[in-house]
Protein backbone atom coordinates (compact mmCIF):
# COMPACT_ATOMS: atom_id res chain seq x y z
CA UNK A 1 0.00 0.00 0.00
CA UNK A 2 2.45 2.07 0.92
CA UNK A 3 4.51 1.80 -2.13
CA UNK A 4 1.85 2.96 -4.42
CA UNK A 5 1.81 5.93 -2.94
CA UNK A 6 4.82 6.60 -3.28
CA UNK A 7 4.79 5.53 -6.61
CA UNK A 8 2.05 8.17 -7.67
CA UNK A 9 3.35 10.86 -5.52
CA UNK A 10 7.04 10.29 -7.71
CA UNK A 11 4.13 10.37 -11.06
CA UNK A 12 2.75 13.18 -9.65
CA UNK A 13 6.18 14.97 -9.37
CA UNK A 14 7.57 13.76 -12.89
CA UNK A 15 4.66 15.32 -14.41
CA UNK A 16 4.90 18.94 -12.63
CA UNK A 17 8.25 18.57 -13.47
CA UNK A 18 7.31 17.57 -16.88
CA UNK A 19 4.72 20.36 -17.31
CA UNK A 20 7.31 23.05 -15.75
CA UNK A 21 9.54 22.49 -18.42
CA UNK A 22 7.27 22.89 -21.28
CA UNK A 23 5.52 25.84 -19.74
CA UNK A 24 9.38 27.01 -19.96
CA UNK A 25 9.96 25.92 -23.67
CA UNK A 26 6.39 27.78 -24.50
CA UNK A 27 7.56 31.10 -22.53
CA UNK A 28 11.28 31.33 -24.36
CA UNK A 29 8.65 30.65 -27.73
CA UNK A 30 6.27 33.33 -26.55
CA UNK A 31 9.20 35.80 -26.20
CA UNK A 32 10.95 34.38 -29.46
CA UNK A 33 7.45 35.48 -31.35
CA UNK A 34 7.29 38.82 -29.31
CA UNK A 35 10.57 39.81 -30.01
CA UNK A 36 10.12 39.26 -34.26
CA UNK A 37 6.97 41.19 -33.56
CA UNK A 38 8.47 44.07 -31.75
CA UNK A 39 11.23 44.03 -34.65
CA UNK A 40 8.59 44.11 -37.26
CA UNK A 41 6.54 47.38 -35.72
CA UNK A 42 10.16 48.90 -35.33
CA UNK A 43 11.03 48.28 -39.09
CA UNK A 44 7.32 49.06 -40.01
CA UNK A 45 7.51 52.34 -38.50
CA UNK A 46 10.68 52.77 -39.30
CA UNK A 47 9.65 52.56 -43.09
CA UNK A 48 6.14 54.98 -42.84
CA UNK A 49 8.61 57.65 -41.15
CA UNK A 50 10.81 57.20 -44.09
CA UNK A 51 7.86 57.14 -46.71
CA UNK A 52 6.52 60.44 -44.74
CA UNK A 53 9.53 62.18 -45.00
CA UNK A 54 10.07 61.42 -48.63
CA UNK A 55 6.22 62.83 -49.69
CA UNK A 56 7.15 65.97 -47.39
CA UNK A 57 10.05 66.45 -50.00
CA UNK A 58 8.18 65.83 -53.40
CA UNK A 59 5.43 67.52 -51.70
CA UNK A 60 3.09 65.29 -51.67
CA UNK A 61 0.11 65.59 -48.96
CA UNK A 62 -2.19 62.76 -47.62
CA UNK A 63 -5.94 62.83 -48.17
Amino acid sequence: MMKKKNYISDQNCHNKSKLARQMRIETIILFEEFKLLTNKIIETKSNNMFIHAFAKKAGITSA
